[in-house]
């Protein structure tokens, strides 16, 4: 990233400085122009204007390269910062359902199900594992129909 930002200000310094000096140039070429000169200096002096003009649009094409791939690096970076939400998002979407089951059932207070059934521990599992497939599944069949828009 830091040569980037080098590489971006020198390119931006030598445009700015051929820009200068293209209409230094300029300036130079309409004065000699009016004063009595040879064909021979106009087409010697048309002919580094045109060189300082090409290095101009050189400079300028060498930023729009650079940018072009600071563009991608980002995207690059982006793509990496999505995946791992993603995985953060798949993570938090597992443990919410056990959270709030385990919340409830850890309650102390009396009336709730399953408290005098020696199988109560197990069925409450039972109920998590359950819920944890209702919950998943549909975000799972989501994730496969975007991911197969994106193949085509």
């Amino acid at each position: 990233m830091q040569k980037w930002l080098v590489y971006k200000k020198d390119l931006s310094l030598i445009y700015r400085l051929l820009f200068q000096a293209e209409l230094s140039f300029e300036l130079f070429i309409s004065h000699h122009k009016r004063s009595n000169s040879s064909s021979f200096e106009e087409l010697a002096y048309a002919d580094v204007y045109e060189h300082v003009k090409r290095i101009q649009d050189l400079a300028q094409m060498a930023t729009d390269k650079l940018n072009s791939l600071y563009d991608f690096y980002r995207a690059k970076v982006d793509e990496k910062m999505n995946k791992n939400v993603y995985y953060l998002t798949l993570l938090s979407g597992i443990f919410l359902p056990l959270t709030l089951i385990t919340g409830f059932f850890g309650m102390n207070t009396g009336g709730l199900l399953w408290v005098n059934d020696h199988h109560g521990t197990l069925k409450a599992v039972g109920v998590a594992l359950v819920l944890e497939v209702v919950f998943f599944l549909p975000f799972l069949f989501l994730n496969r129909q975007k991911t197969k828009k994106h193949e085509r």
